[in-house]
């Protein structure tokens, strides 16, 4: 199993238990996995930069905010980037303008204090997502209807960058979230695309 489809799995496997998603094992293991993955690509990451999870940086509100990773330039303190993760398992539709007007409010949280910080925004998420009406299953989404994604459309965010990985779940039993954790096996995990996310840190990084 390639290391980002474990990344997917685990995300998905810990987010369906009862109140999973927001836990911190889940988000911690998912953080350092994406670094895990920059640094496959960017092998000198850690000889140039300081990579920190869950560290606050200056807020254009007048106080600090909390980023899922805070990158510094090791060579002059400086702040690099910020990394900012949402991984989505289920019901993004009545989310949908939600999910993109919390990107673009942090976005702007993060430079109006620190305008030449690079966001980096990574988000994994079904090709298919589950909507549940009290865990039980109410039908089936699809993300290009029902996400908006911000890399998609011209709303001119400086030093924005946009890594989606995308992936398909074959073979599991959506009827209630239960059963969808019950029946979830890593090899349910197919057509992991990454492509976007390689890219962005090449250039973020690069």
């Amino acid at each position: 199993m390639s290391y980002m489809k474990e990344i997917i799995y685990n995300q998905l496997h810990k987010g369906l238990r009862k109140n999973g998603s927001r836990k911190a094992d889940r988000t911690d293991e998912m953080h350092e996995g994406l670094v895990s993955e920059i640094k496959k690509l960017i092998p000198n990451l850690h000889d140039d930069y300081i990579v920190e999870f869950e560290e606050p940086v200056p807020c254009t509100y007048g106080n600090s905010f909390k980023v899922d990773v805070r990158i510094k330039n090791r060579h002059t303190g400086k702040l690099h980037s910020v990394i900012l993760v949402k991984a989505i398992i289920s019901s993004v539709q009545k989310n949908r303008a939600n999910y993109a007007n919390t990107s673009v409010g942090e976005y702007h949280r993060v430079v109006g204090k620190n305008p030449e910080t690079k966001v980096f925004f990574i988000t994994i998420i079904p090709n298919v997502i589950p909507n549940y009406v009290g865990g039980k299953l109410r039908n089936l989404e699809n993300k290009a209807t029902s996400f908006v994604d911000l890399n998609e459309i011209d709303i001119h965010l400086k030093n924005a960058h946009y890594g989606t990985i995308t992936y398909d779940v074959e073979g599991v039993d959506y009827t209630t979230k239960e059963t969808f954790f019950n029946t979830l096996k890593s090899d349910n995990v197919k057509n992991v695309k990454s492509d976007l996310f390689e890219k962005s840190v090449e250039v973020v990084f690069g």
